[in-house]
């Protein structure tokens, strides 16, 4: 029988808005937040292009092999991600 993967954790959160926060003005530096199950995201600057490569993890008794890719995002946006993010750390 397949598990499934319903949800997934990510470590560090807060670290990483901040680093998201300061990459809008230094794309040297590349984000980067772990998740459970072997997912992860990050930010990479490429000149003036910003790319966001993720992978989806997998699960040990079902899906032997991670799934990745990347796009490219605008520029103009990353300030609303680095707002949802840190949404995403508020914990009542």
């Amino acid at each position: 029988m397949c598990s499934k993967l319903e949800d997934v954790h990510f470590v560090a959160l807060k670290k990483f808005v901040e680093q998201l926060d300061a990459f809008i003005l230094n794309r040297q530096l590349q984000p980067h937040l772990e998740g459970t199950e072997g997912t992860w995201l990050a930010f990479q600057g490429e000149g003036r292009r910003v790319m966001l490569r993720f992978a989806l993890g997998a699960i040990k008794d079902c899906m032997v092999h991670q799934h990745q890719g990347g796009f490219e995002v605008e520029e103009a946006i990353l300030n609303e991600l680095v707002v949802a993010f840190s949404r995403l750390c508020v914990v009542d």
